[in-house]
């Protein structure tokens, strides 16, 4: 049986960058926006005016492991902190600032987000999956 399932655009990863880095410009950081699609390979990578250049492979990861884990680094981040182990499963980076884009229970891709503080990456990166109107289908 074959099977279609959602997967985001380039046009969709666009948006959803466009919408972290204005979202980041109101909070006055700089950050890196990497999207992936569903398998975790790159869609974009933007980095904003004065991010640090590691802040591409930290969001590149965040996204990754959002694909890989199905869920938001910021969930992750916190299970981490009350078990310091997951930390040293593989793919994984338990930092806030990434999250899936589920439609309809299916991992369409991911938005990972960098180079500011934890909280200012997640709201970056909430901000660029609301940017696609999917409601409540996706982190």
């Amino acid at each position: 049986m074959i099977e279609c399932v959602p997967q985001l655009t380039g046009k969709a990863a666009r948006t959803m960058a466009e919408a972290a880095l204005n979202e980041a410009d109101r909070l006055g950081c700089s950050v890196v926006v990497a999207v992936l699609d569903a398998g975790g390979h790159i869609l974009l990578v933007q980095r904003g005016a004065g991010a640090p250049p590691a802040s591409i492979e930290v969001a590149r990861r965040k996204a990754e492991t959002a694909v890989m884990f199905r869920m938001a680094t910021s969930h992750l981040a916190h299970a981490a902190k009350e078990n310091p182990t997951l930390a040293s499963i593989p793919q994984m980076l338990p930092f806030e600032g990434g999250i899936p884009v589920i439609i309809d229970g299916h991992v369409a891709g991911a938005i990972g987000v960098s180079g500011a503080l934890q909280h200012e990456d997640l709201a970056c990166a909430e901000i660029g999956v609301a940017a696609l109107g999917l409601a409540d289908r996706s982190s």
